[in-house]
């Protein structure tokens, strides 16, 4: 079973079930409800602006494993059912179409010994696998005429050529040992290689001690941008930059980005002349330092940071098809928000707001727009950016929540012992009647350079189906409400952030919601 389920189950067999079942036309929600949502991602539109195709994953509790599929939705008619277009107990990722739209592309672990790429024929057939590393593929972009691949394919790993059941020993010569989301850091990197899809020829255009990743194609094929930490000792530090190069092995690199920070995401203009990118800020800020949308011209020179008046942090730019705008995700006081900016400068607009929380978003040649979502209420769905709003594409949980009584979440302030306002989120059992005190549960968040958002969370509806109340604030330390807020707690954990949690806690005791003598804490 999923460790996180595993550990609710056994936490929550003890639990008492407070709510009512008779009488309601709905349920309260159960842990098994875990196994049956299915979670939207990585949405791709086609060429043609006709179809989006897409990720659905989902937890496989008797392979005990996450499994992901590819999913592929008409745009034009969002209430046509959805083709599911892979269907392998191996899990799929990244779907990609080639500008002709003939191809879909996507990474597929099914054969074993990591990632590679395997291709699907819109006019019928299996699915064929393309590449053939040694190392996994971890990322790739289709060049702007269909004819090549940039891969990003890491070194090949030792054990994998063993035969033996003895596996070889873990050499570490690094300055760091072990880093979250990687493990052990040996001497395998990742690189950039050119795929040709016709010959099967792949060229390797990087090399070295350096770790390579986002790839992106000029307009006219002629360049590649990548980001890579190539400093002295890339372990020291967190200092990465856009370079550029052809896509052949003998060519050039050119580093186009010169800050000490983290620049990352960079993307192409319509017409070639400027990368828009992610900036970071000062590394002496380390996590709490601010990521602004920047462009840089390709020629070189200084950035211009794009809406840094607005102070927060901005990811995943894309320049509009007219070469106006650039277009991001803004994370914003609890919502990320799908938000516009001129090229030229200006003030921040909002493509998409309201109360949800956005993931990512694909962007055609046309302007057509879709986003994946989530809102309290249900977990990332993806919808179509209309001019009067937006339009439902996937309903991959509708007719199981429709079964389900969730809970209602609802925003607060509290206000922390300095004055601080703190912004928080409640979650109340569903159809408790207001004037009832509740065992409460607070919640805190890790990073902390992170936010409580206003995306569905399972466990805050979970408890509160056990008539919990859940409260989640975002401290000082958080994202989402400014540099300043966040960096209040630059070494001095456990003091302004304590008494911002304890303030929303106080804040329920206050109002009678919450229960003094039935409280409870975790967290991440």
């Amino acid at each position: 079973m999923n460790t996180t389920a595993r550990s609710l189950f056994i936490f929550l067999v003890s639990l008492p079930l407070t709510i009512p079942l008779f009488g309601q036309t709905r349920r309260p929600l159960e842990i098994a409800d875990l196994f049956e949502l299915r979670t939207a991602g990585a949405p791709s539109i086609s060429p043609d602006g006709a179809w989006v195709a897409y990720t659905v994953s989902h937890l496989d509790i008797t392979a005990d494993r996450r499994d992901v599929d590819i999913y592929m939705s008409s745009l034009t008619d969002p209430a046509a059912e959805a083709v599911r277009l892979t269907s392998t107990e191996g899990s799929e990722s990244s779907p990609r179409w080639s500008s002709d739209g003939r191809y879909l592309a996507f990474l597929s672990s099914r054969e074993g010994n990591g990632s590679q790429v395997w291709l699907l024929d819109r006019r019928g057939g299996e699915a064929i696998r393309l590449t053939n590393y040694d190392g996994s593929v971890s990322s790739f972009t289709w060049s702007p005429d269909a004819s090549k691949l940039a891969i990003i394919a890491s070194d090949a790993d030792p054990n994998d050529s063993n035969d033996s059941d003895v596996r070889e020993p873990i050499v570490i010569t690094r300055l760091q040992f072990k880093r979250d989301g990687q493990g052990y850091l040996t001497n395998r990197h990742r690189h950039l290689h050119v795929f040709d899809v016709t010959t099967k020829n792949t060229e390797q255009v990087t090399d070295g001690p350096y770790d390579d990743s986002s790839p992106a194609w000029s307009p006219d094929g002629s360049l590649l941008a990548f980001v890579s930490n190539r400093t002295e000792e890339p372990d020291s530090n967190a200092n990465t930059d856009i370079f550029l190069t052809e896509p052949r092995s003998d060519a050039t690199i050119r580093k186009l980005t010169t800050s000490e920070g983290s620049d990352g995401s960079p993307s192409f203009s319509p017409d070639g002349t400027f990368v828009t990118y992610v900036a970071g800020g000062n590394p002496s800020d380390i996590w709490y330092a601010p990521r602004y949308v920047a462009i840089i011209p390709v020629a070189g020179g200084s950035p211009i940071h794009l809406g840094a008046e607005l102070d927060r942090n901005g990811s995943s730019p894309r320049v509009t098809p007219d070469g106006e705008y650039v277009l991001y995700l803004l994370e914003d006081e609890g919502n990320r928000h799908l938000a516009k900016i001129p090229i030229s400068g200006g003030a921040v607009e909002r493509v998409v707001a309201g109360e949800r929380t956005l993931s990512s978003f694909d962007l055609d040649k046309n302007g057509n727009i879709v986003i994946l979502e989530s809102q309290p209420h249900y977990p990332g769905e993806i919808s179509r950016v209309d001019p009067g709003g937006l339009t439902r594409i996937s309903q991959l949980n509708d007719k199981h929540l429709a079964t389900i009584k969730l809970a209602p979440v609802e925003r607060f302030t509290a206000v922390s012992a300095d004055g601080t306002p703190v912004g928080a989120f409640l979650t109340r059992p569903p159809g408790e009647p207001e004037g009832t005190e509740l065992p409460t549960l607070l919640r805190i968040h890790g990073g902390p350079v992170s936010q409580y958002s206003t995306a569905f969370r399972f466990e805050w509806q979970l408890f509160a189906a056990h008539g919990y109340a859940v409260v989640a604030a975002n401290p000082r330390g958080s994202s989402g409400y400014g540099f300043e807020f966040s960096r209040a707690i630059w070494a001095d954990w456990g003091n302004k952030d304590f008494d911002d949690v304890i303030a929303a806690v106080n804040h329920l005791v206050e109002n009678n919601i919450a229960d003094p003598n039935r409280l409870g804490i975790g967290g991440w």
